[in-house]
């Protein structure tokens, strides 16, 4: 989830600079990535604590991981940060799937 995390935090700054340029193609892709941003940093928090709650919470990560990953897919030919995103997103929906309740 750090990793995804990382990749994620910049993917979205890149999107809202593209954004404020007027770039409304990343839109979805910006919404996506700020989605699973609550959602992985929540799963670092509970993973941290040894919480009972984190295999729950891996669940929806996958999830949202998932939808991060679509979103990010369509602009991976133009925008690393967008691979990158994609990438981790994509691992770290698997590390997720591992432990899922």
């Amino acid at each position: 989830a750090g990793e995804c995390v990382t990749n994620a935090e910049v993917c979205l700054t890149h999107c809202l600079n593209l954004l404020g340029e007027g770039d409304q193609s990343m839109a979805a892709c910006s919404k996506a990535v700020n989605q699973m941003l609550a959602l992985c940093k929540a799963l670092q928090s509970l993973a941290a604590q040894r919480s009972p709650l984190t295999p729950i919470q891996a669940k929806i990560c996958i999830e949202a991981c998932k939808q991060c990953a679509d979103a990010c897919k369509e602009h991976i030919e133009h925008h690393a940060e967008c691979k990158a995103c994609l990438e981790a997103c994509n691992d770290c929906a698997e590390q997720c799937g591992k432990i899922a309740a």
